[in-house]
């Protein structure tokens, strides 16, 4: 039990050691200012109670009053001042960090209060003035008034931490630069084509692609540029769809599949860890592989090696910091040697890894 004890104030007192001590010295006058002692006290009072509402007690103790006279001695604290001791000779005697102290006096026929703030920073090994000021005043509640006003903002600077250690905190919280990234995507979807034109026999004749799926699998970087990401992708992706002519008596309804490259180009917006959300948009191309189906038994189409160009655009929500899901619509044109439009839209649900 003993030990226990002895080891509780142990604790304390190493708690205690790392607090700084504050000391509100006594109001001080001169000869022509003619304040009561009572004045006086109403002065310092307010001044201690102004540091105890400032300053956090974890970090300070605010010294008693009566401890801070004992240790000055009233008639020699007096004496002390009379001969001009200093603010700091005064903070030693009494063995505190900080110390407090108001003045008043008179000068050219006014009345001036002058309040001075003095002690060590922490981090530092040299005391020294921390906030000084004096003003003109009329009586005591204008005093009173001026410490209110000026004196917390002096106590505030006793809390803030030295510029010294904050850098290293500063360096810590800077973000690092981003980095490039690459990653997979897999995609299911949609495809369809809204209008096209054949010319067959000197006959036009026009076809609408009808709704198929889509699925693909890709691979992209992310490249950090200027605030954005720049992110090239290349996606083998395969489409199935149906085609009817609006000549039923001519034209059966054919199967049209077809494996192709799809090159979107975003410039993605808000790409970070701390945003849930991205968008993006860019230019898109599509380089056909092959075609099946008996589409072609009808129309011997042959194409160039960009079959369409266009752009696309994406919306994004980041899982994690590899994973995200997001919805993307691509438009394009496409170029053939026996149609003269194409139209093909492809809209895009993907999952996506980023390593």
């Amino acid at each position: 039990m003993n030990k226990i004890f002895i080891f509780c104030l142990l604790a304390a007192s190493i708690a205690m050691a790392q607090r700084q001590k504050i000391a509100v010295l006594p109001a001080l006058m001169d000869n022509e200012s003619m304040l009561t002692e009572r004045q006086l006290e109403m002065l310092t009072d307010k001044v201690r109670s102004i540091a105890s509402d400032n300053l956090p007690l974890s970090d300070f103790i605010l010294l008693k009053q009566d401890f801070v006279i004992e240790q000055l001695g009233a008639e020699a604290f007096f004496n002390d001042c009379k001969e001009g001791a200093c603010i700091g000779t005064l903070v030693a005697k009494v063995q505190a960090d900080f110390g407090a102290r108001c003045d008043v006096f008179v000068s050219d026929n006014k009345l001036w209060l002058k309040f001075e703030l003095y002690g060590t920073l922490r981090g530092e090994s040299e005391a020294g003035t921390i906030s000084t000021f004096a003003e003109e005043v009329k009586d005591v509640p204008s005093m009173l008034d001026l410490i209110e006003r000026r004196v917390p903002d002096a106590f505030k600077r006793i809390i803030i931490v030295p510029i010294a250690q904050q850098v290293p905190q500063l360096q810590q919280q800077t973000p690092s630069p981003a980095k490039m990234r690459f990653g997979a995507r897999v995609n299911i979807g949609t495809a369809w084509t809204d209008a096209v034109t054949l010319k067959t026999n000197d006959e036009d004749v026009n076809l609408s692609r009808k709704f198929g799926d889509n699925k693909g699998l890709g691979v992209y970087a992310l490249i950090p540029i200027l605030g954005i990401y720049f992110v090239p992708e290349l996606t083998i992706q395969h489409e199935t769809l149906k085609r009817e002519a609006n000549n039923e008596d001519i034209f059966e309804e054919v199967i049209y599949k077809e494996t192709a490259i799809d090159i979107p180009i975003f410039f993605r917006f808000r790409y970070r860890e701390e945003n849930l959300i991205y968008l993006g948009a860019g230019p898109y191309f599509c380089i056909v592989l092959n075609t099946a189906g008996n589409l072609e038994e009808y129309f011997k189409i042959s194409r160039f090696r960009f079959n369409y160009y266009g752009f696309g655009y994406e919306m994004g929500i980041r899982i994690s910091k590899h994973f995200s899901l997001d919805m993307r619509g691509f438009y394009a044109f496409g170029l053939f040697d026996n149609v003269d439009f194409s139209m093909k839209t492809q809209e895009q649900f993907g999952f996506s890894y980023t390593f």
